[in-house]
């Protein structure tokens, strides 16, 4: 049996104010215990109080190892709370994190999608380089995925992978520009995403995808990408005077119709930091038109 379940850890850390680091330290022996037993149960019931005095400031890095064992739970239960402990309590500098690859591996190919789903949900938050050499490939692979669900979570994390391993970066993406084409627009949307955030750095990069963005911006309606392709357009700008030529009548338009006061932010964004920097006297006389209804809605902002 337990010792303390979770609930009555909360009560009686609740209960102790004054003395609660010499009970947090006696909890912490009992759950020490229940970690070394056999019993799957115990190892589900000391990691959740663990996060909870975790999330208290109290340091549970020396459970890591418990940790991984949980992700490797045959339950699913045990494995999402065993996810979850890594994805808060994990660091760069925890040293087993590069056993959770094995992990991960084992649920990208699982045939239930919501154990690859919790899987990449935890990548993205403690991914680690080494994490990131030995899954970049698998997190690839799963934007083929039948599972929209699967292609937009595998996306986002590819992004966090991308931060701790720059070099898989230029193999992968064309994987990741194919999905801007993807029949789900959140997939879309998500691939948008992390190449606007990609561009942040280096915006010349992808200046050859202008033309795609600029089609998806005039046919999407989803106001979270449009967002989003604004402010790329907007950075890919000042490397290619055309393309502020072509986007002036796309903005005024949707400056003009909009009802989204997020989107016309980014709009007014995108002109006076992208846009304006371009001669007006080089654009064609229509387009003049419309940055001038573009200024003129900017000072009426």
């Amino acid at each position: 049996m337990f010792e303390k379940t979770l609930s009555d850890l909360v009560k009686g850390v609740r209960a102790n104010k004054r003395s609660e680091s010499e009970y947090v330290s006696k909890c912490i022996q009992e759950i020490k215990e229940e970690l070394a037993s056999k019993d799957p149960n115990l190892l589900v019931e000391g990691i959740l109080k663990l996060l909870y005095l975790h999330m208290l400031g109290y340091s549970m890095h020396w459970a890591a190892f418990n940790v991984i064992e949980l992700m490797a739970s045959p339950r699913f239960r045990g494995r999402r709370i065993g996810y979850l402990a890594a994805a808060l309590s994990f660091a760069p500098t925890t040293d087993v994190a590069i056993l959770t690859a094995n992990a991960f591996k084992k649920d990208f190919v699982s045939k239930i999608m919501f154990d690859s789903g919790i899987a990449l949900n935890c990548l993205a938050n403690m991914v680690t380089p080494d994490v990131a050499v030995s899954i970049v490939s698998d997190v690839v692979g799963i934007l083929k995925s039948n599972h929209a669900y699967l292609r937009k979570k595998a996306l986002l994390a590819l992004y966090k992978l991308f931060l701790q391993y720059p070099e898989a970066l230029r193999p992968s993406f064309s994987a990741i520009q194919e999905c801007l084409d993807d029949s789900d627009v959140g997939v879309a949307c998500c691939a948008v995403n992390v190449i606007c955030e990609l561009a942040a750095t280096n915006p010349s990069a992808y200046l050859g995808l202008a033309p795609v963005f600029f089609k998806l911006l005039r046919h999407t309606s989803n106001n979270w990408m449009m967002i989003k392709l604004v402010k790329l357009l907007g950075q890919l700008c000042p490397f290619e005077p055309r393309l502020a030529k072509k986007l002036v009548g796309s903005i005024n338009d949707i400056m003009r119709t909009t009802t989204a006061k997020s989107l016309l932010f980014e709009c007014i964004q995108t002109v006076s930091i992208g846009m304006l920097s371009q001669q007006e006297s080089s654009l064609p006389c229509q387009n003049s038109k419309d940055l001038s209804k573009i200024q003129t809605k900017i000072s009426s902002f």
